[in-house]
């Protein structure tokens, strides 16, 4: 069985725009638990709707954040100055998405989490 996704599109973009106003308030909080579970969430939803390279960075933010949940990396003091950026690329390679480009390569964002 086939399952056409593009009729998933719209719910897709509608819940990746509430994702990112949710990490970007969990930036301001420092609400790392909540940014794990975003990340993944991100992941997940890219992935199965054919975004690998944003699912590949939902993935290395899951990862990143992971880490600092359970303390085998420390948070930034600048933890927003770090993340936003990413956040920015991802917001931007939506809407280039929506409009019917490609979606942006995020492999060097992803570099500077490691």
């Amino acid at each position: 069985m086939v399952i056409d996704l593009q009729k998933y599109q719209d719910l897709y973009f509608q819940e990746a725009d509430r994702f990112l106003t949710q990490m970007h308030e969990g930036l301001v909080r420092k609400d790392i638990p909540t940014l794990h579970r975003l990340s993944h969430s991100m992941k997940s939803r890219s992935l199965v709707m054919g975004y690998p390279q944003l699912g590949n960075m939902g993935k290395a933010l899951e990862f990143y954040f992971r880490d600092i949940n359970e303390g085998t990396r420390t948070a930034p003091s600048d933890l927003a100055n770090v993340i936003q950026p990413m956040l920015d690329t991802i917001k931007s390679s939506l809407e280039d998405i929506k409009a019917g480009n490609p979606e942006h390569d995020m492999a060097a964002l992803i570099t500077q989490l490691y």
